[in-house]
């Protein structure tokens, strides 16, 4: 059965994809910071699940971890890059050292464990690279905009992988997942708690209730987990794969509206986009 690497594995999505892969019989190794968070998830995950403490803005780190388990089991056959921090400001107001973080983790962090394991799998001529997007990776808003800026590189990073990695027999694919309820969103509300300045003229870009019809559409993580096996299972099949109804109404919309029209539709659900 196929050894699967997913990063960022103490809560949310992570969490959920270990737990689901393990117990369709995958051998699953999972990336925690913590300790109490490795010893919390083996008691639930059971024995084909293992753990690394690793940091993927550490270069060390990284080497330590993924350099010891490639030398005990050799390369996995896939690897899933799901650790992501949110980054939330409007452009004006964003703080250069908050967006620095971010694409340290989001980009560079996502591209020093590829460049980790990708080696590997290309001298063995398999293997298969999941890149965790979003749906606001191919469109952006207002306020998410430094988030967003993390997700459309690692779009373009994806393209380059799966371009370079074909000829070797690896497979590069991007998920695209929408609103997930997790821990995720409460970081989010954190950040504009202390990013966002009380008089900002863009305060109020997230202070409005979100359309109920947009909630109505969220997904759990372990959908999207039930998405990514499904991705693990046929990875010749689509580069990008949409998941949720949120992502794929939004990403629908953007397809099939040209700028002026796409604006105007973003404008109707309340984010303003014409002058």
């Amino acid at each position: 059965m196929k050894h699967v690497l997913i990063t960022g594995c103490s809560s949310g999505l992570g969490e959920a994809a270990v737990l689901r892969l393990a117990k369709a019989g995958y051998r699953v190794t999972g990336t925690v910071r913590r300790q109490t968070d490795a010893d919390r998830l083996a008691a639930a995950a059971g024995p084909d699940a293992s753990w690394i403490l690793m940091e993927v803005t550490d270069d060390r780190s990284v080497r330590d971890g993924l350099g010891g388990l490639i030398e005990r089991r050799g390369a996995p056959d896939v690897l899933v890059n799901n650790v992501g921090v949110p980054c939330l400001g409007s452009m004006e107001e964003l703080r250069i050292p908050d967006f620095r973080a971010a694409l340290e983790t989001n980009v560079i962090g996502a591209l020093r464990v590829y460049q980790a394991v990708a080696p590997a799998m290309r001298r063995r001529g398999s293997g298969q690279i999941v890149n965790l997007s979003s749906s606001i990776g191919k469109a952006a808003l207002p306020i998410y905009g430094g988030y967003c800026a993390t997700k459309f590189a690692l779009e373009a990073m994806s393209e380059a992988m799966r371009y370079e990695l074909a000829p070797f027999g690896v497979a590069v694919n991007i998920l695209e997942p929408g609103i997930i309820a997790t821990a995720f969103r409460n970081k989010k509300q954190a950040q504009r708690n202390d990013r966002i300045p009380a008089n900002s003229p863009y305060g109020n870009r997230l202070d409005n209730p979100a359309p109920p019809d947009l909630m109505q559409r969220i997904s759990t993580p372990e959908e999207v987990a039930a998405a990514l096996q499904q991705l693990i299972e046929t990875p010749q099949g689509e580069f990008r794969r949409v998941c949720g109804r949120d992502a794929e109404a939004f990403l629908e919309a953007r397809r099939k509206l040209d700028d002026g029209a796409f604006e105007r539709h973003l404008t109707g659900k309340g984010y303003a986009a014409i002058l």
